[in-house]
């Protein structure tokens, strides 16, 4: 998966324009903490959470390419998903973004 989809152009398509991503590994560190608080029990395991941390889908194993996209749009038509995205902050064109001298 990581060296498949990850890099793939329609999976970043699909994530890194709608999503803030965020891999770990559950078994270390940080990942121990968060695996046991969503109860992660497979891997992988995709959670897709609200701003305020709401888990909306679970997403477990792999189901390649198309199967990523596919999940993605799925949760974009969940009615959580959709509230949540409806009130969040207006981005901020990047050509208004300066970088300082």
């Amino acid at each position: 998966m990581a060296r498949e989809a990850l890099p793939n152009p329609l999976v970043g398509a699909a994530y890194n324009e709608r999503f803030i991503n965020y891999q770990l590994d559950a078994e270390i560190g940080e990942g121990l903490i968060l695996a046991r608080q969503y109860r992660i029990a497979s891997y992988p395991t995709a959670l897709f959470l609200t701003p305020d941390g709401q888990v909306i889908h679970r997403g477990v194993g792999y189901g390649g390419i198309n199967g990523m996209v596919q999940q993605a749009n799925l949760v974009l038509r969940m009615p959580p998903m959709r509230r949540a995205l409806r009130k969040r902050p207006a981005a901020v064109p990047s050509d208004t973004l300066h970088s300082s001298p």
